[in-house]
């Protein structure tokens, strides 16, 4: 039996209902600061000017950022020491939404220990988050990445970590869980096997317990450089009928839908992040010509060679034994191992 557990114990809610981490006793930020501390590499400054009692907080960006650096909904944030360390805890959290030059996030600490406080704000792929007070760096060629879920499986754990190929972690990666001082943990090392989704990537570590991953939550993962992944398209109700009678547009690949649909409404096909295939939005064609027409569907779960495809229809059983094939951007720049 498969048991989903979510290892961070410390996990409380704040009043909107947003789950952050809880910090420990001892950190907290440093009293307002009298100027800003660097920029760690990759990310932007912010400093936050506004903190409520239900964690809502309101940080304004430092400087002239360019466009293309300016944070959006979901970039990683890590709440700063006057210093420039990382506080840790409730200050590692994910910008909530983005309006111009200011952002509004969650921080379960108290707004006395935030109002006049910076912010780390991811801001690209080669970023290094801050690091904590005696924290260490990864080696050469790995980054940091923290684990998100875990789930129990015959022998041991899959992990998920907060990193993927949108980041240069590839399927066939190499792992390893560490302690909080930057040292391999015992029994940690594992292969990183499936790519989530451009963030996050999936794989399994033999003989781990939940236990263990309470006692060491971040991984250092090797990583090349990014896959650079296409910008989304929506395709037009006229170029899905063309595709589905043989037209398809650049850059998108027409694949088929294997015979054995035992897993439906889902299957592999044989293609993946080598052929510039990610996880993504998908479109299943049904049908050839004047009586051809089309269905929402997603990829996801990519490895090197290949990828799981999920049929979005209402009624996917009445498409089950139907001669269908499967629409995908196959256009992403993905370095093999």
């Amino acid at each position: 039996m498969i048991q989903r557990v979510f290892p961070f114990a410390l996990l409380a809610t704040t009043t909107l209902g947003v789950a952050v981490l809880g910090a420990p006793a001892d950190a907290r930020a440093d009293d307002a600061c009298a100027a800003a501390p660097a920029a760690p590499k990759g990310h932007v400054l912010a400093r936050i000017d506004k903190a409520e009692g239900n964690g809502a907080v309101t940080a304004r960006l430092v400087g002239d950022v360019p466009a293309r650096q300016r944070p959006k909904t979901g970039d990683e944030a890590y709440l700063l020491t006057c210093a420039g360390a990382r506080v840790g805890g409730a200050g590692d959290t994910t910008v909530r939404a983005a309006s111009g030059a200011s952002v509004d996030l969650v921080i379960g600490m108290p707004p006395s220990q935030l109002v006049g406080k910076y912010l780390a704000i991811d801001s690209g792929f080669d970023s290094e988050p801050p690091l904590q007070e005696g924290e260490v760096r990864p080696p050469a060629g790995y980054a940091k990445a923290r684990i998100l879920d875990v789930r129990v499986e015959g022998g041991g754990v899959r992990v998920v970590i907060s990193r993927g190929p949108g980041q240069g972690v590839m399927p066939g990666a190499r792992a390893y869980m560490v302690t909080a001082k930057g040292q391999p943990a015992n029994r940690g090392a594992f292969t990183v096997q499936h790519a989530q989704s451009a963030r996050a990537s999936a794989g399994f570590i033999p003989r781990a317990t939940p236990d263990s991953i309470r006692e060491s939550p971040d991984v250092f993962v090797e990583v090349g450089k990014p896959c650079q992944a296409p910008s989304p398209v929506d395709l037009s109700g006229a170029e899905l009928f063309a595709a589905a009678k043989g037209s398809v547009p650049a850059g998108w690949a027409v694949l088929p839908v294997p015979r054995d649909r035992s897993g439906w409404p889902s299957f592999r096909v044989a293609k993946g992040a080598k052929d510039g295939l990610l996880p993504q939005k998908a479109w299943m064609l049904v049908g050839v010509g004047a009586t051809s027409s089309y269905v929402p569907a997603h990829v996801s779960d990519v490895t090197l060679s290949e990828a799981k495809v999920t049929i979005d229809a209402q009624n996917p059983d009445a498409l089950k034994n139907v001669e269908l094939r499967v629409l995908v951007n196959a256009s992403a720049t993905c370095p093999t191992r």
